[in-house]
This record gives C-alpha cells, structure tokens and sequence, in this order.
C-alpha cells in the first residue's frame, strides 16, 4: 500500500469557483475537511477511515468539529454539484486524483519507472566520471526542503490556532468553530500580533459581548487605524482616557486632528 501523503494540491482558483461560492462558510470549511480526508485516505479521494470502513456523516462532523447537521444538508449538495459522488456506499470526491499530478511522469503508474530510469542515469555518470556510487540509503527525498517548510507551516498555524482558542475560550466563546478561529487568524496574517487579539477578546469578555464578530470588528477598527501590538493598543487607550478628563472642546478638537476617539470604545 502506498504511503500516504502529509500534504495535497489545492489550487488558488478555488476562491473563484463557481461551485464554492455556492456554499455558505461552514460548508466551505467541511468541504476542505473532506479534502484533507480523501488525502489521507488507504485509498486516495475516497473517504475510508481504512480499506474496509468507510466514514459515515457523524464521523465527518467530529473530524470538522461541526454538528451532524450541518454535514447531512451538505454532502447532497456536494453530490449534486457533482463535487462528490458514492462508490460501492462510500463518498469519493470527483477528480481528486486527477487533480493531484501535474504531469504523467508523477502518477503512481509511471513513478516506478521514472525512478528506475533517474537510477541508471546516475549510475552510468558516476562510471563516466570513475566516481564511487553513492549508497541509496543516502539519497535524500524529492523536495525535501518544501516538505520540510510545509511542516513548519503546519506546526506555526497549528500553534496560533490553539492561541485564538486560548483567547476566545477567555472571552466566554467556549467552543469555537474551526470557521470563527480561522476568522480570527486571518488578522495574524495582516501584521497584528496574537496579544493584540488576546486584547480584543478581553474587550469583548469585559463588555459582555460573547460574539467573535464583536472580536473581528474590534481588530478590524484597530488595523484601520494603525494600531498592531497591544503595547500601541495599550498606549492609544491612555492617550484616550487623558483627553477625555480635558472637557469638551478639547475633545472636539483632539477629534478634528485626527486623534483616534472613539475607536477603542465603539467596536
């Protein structure tokens, strides 16, 4: 049995497809959950927990982290959209496989030969250049360098992910979905540093706003206007609390300056 990849092809045009902008988020974040388990799967774009088991709607709804209902409303849409479809009772996505090779020197067909051929080249250059064979057993994989950056990324998200978790669950949110953390994580993306948004959810736990949007919209107010580590946060609230004891007029023209007002306070 083949080994099973850590990784898979995903292509960017899927933030266009036609297809995924019929689903709503918690549908596109199954749908992903699906690909990874077609991925890891004994047999490649099916959904097998092993070569005699396939996964059933509640299995998927524990791997997604996401109720059973959302799963049993969306998988007919995916069949219906011809994205997946049934083999023998169990769920295959559509062209995964297909979608996995780039050319026909990388299917698993043709791999064995391709590697056999790339041996016979290497053995007759180190015989024209009287050069000692180099042991297989030091050959280092193919790619070995971007499986290696893969796994740091992995390893890096994993970690912020677990962050956010930390921060919402502080918040009051106590079981975020995989879609609400994902949300959050996107303003790692943009610059604004994990402590910043560990501030946000503090906000919204003391405000009593128990929402992530409340979290979102608070970082988005602060990325607007500048601010991305707690220490500027931090520093943009004491200035606020200090113009707001000078009265009125100052206020308004502390507002007609550009200050920040009532930025930290209205989101």
């Amino acid at each position: 049995m083949a080994k099973c990849k850590p990784w898979f092809k995903m292509y960017s045009e899927i933030k266009n497809d036609r297809k995924m902008k019929k689903l709503n988020p918690e549908e596109k974040w199954l749908w992903v959950v699906l690909l990874c388990v077609a991925s890891d799967s004994p047999d490649r774009g099916s959904l097998l927990v092993c070569r005699s088991l396939s996964y059933t709607a509640e299995d998927l709804a524990d791997e997604a982290a996401l109720d059973i209902s959302v799963v049993q409303e969306a998988m007919p849409k995916f069949e219906a959209m011809d994205m997946l479809h049934t083999e023998n009772g169990t769920w295959v996505v559509t062209n995964f496989l297909e979608r996995q090779y780039e050319k026909p020197s990388d299917q698993p067909q043709n791999s064995r030969a391709r590697k056999q051929a790339q041996r016979e080249r290497q053995k007759n250059e180190n015989a024209t250049r009287n050069v000692t064979p180099v042991s297989r057993a030091c050959h280092a994989p193919e790619k070995e360098t971007e499986t290696d950056k893969d796994k740091d990324y992995v390893v890096s998200s994993s970690n912020r992910a677990r962050e956010i978790q930390k921060a919402l669950q502080s918040a009051g949110i106590l079981a975020p979905s995989p879609f609400e953390v994902q949300k959050l994580q996107y303003w790692l993306g943009q610059g604004i540093e994990i402590d910043t948004v560990k501030m946000a959810a503090e906000k919204a736990a003391l405000a009593g706003k128990h929402r992530v949007d409340y979290i979102d919209g608070t970082l988005r107010n602060w990325h607007k206007a500048g601010y991305k580590t707690a220490g500027e946060v931090r520093s943009a609230l004491a200035w606020r609390k200090k113009e707001k004891v000078k009265g009125a007029g100052d206020n308004e023209k502390a507002k007609d300056s550009g200050g920040i007002s009532e930025f930290i306070i209205s989101c």
